[in-house]
């Protein structure tokens, strides 16, 4: 069971996933705003991302993620 969402973190409600941050959440949609698709979990680890303990992906804080405006996710 996951941890109950508060804060930044998100739940995707195409996928199903859940995420640490919105720009962890934005950054596994691909594609035109009226044809989004969301990263597999294959291809979230092959670009850097895994889940933690709690189960929420996130990327590890090595800085290759640029800041972003915040835009809240929608579950």
């Amino acid at each position: 069971m996951k941890s109950k969402l508060s804060g930044d973190r998100c739940r995707c409600g195409s996928c199903g996933l859940y995420f640490t941050s919105t720009k962890n959440f934005e950054a596994h949609r691909r594609g035109a705003p009226d044809a989004r698709r969301c990263l597999t979990a294959d291809d979230l680890l092959s670009r850097g991302y895994g889940p933690n303990a709690a189960g929420f992906w996130r990327r590890p804080k090595d800085g290759s993620l640029k800041s972003r405006r915040h835009i809240p996710c929608l579950s």
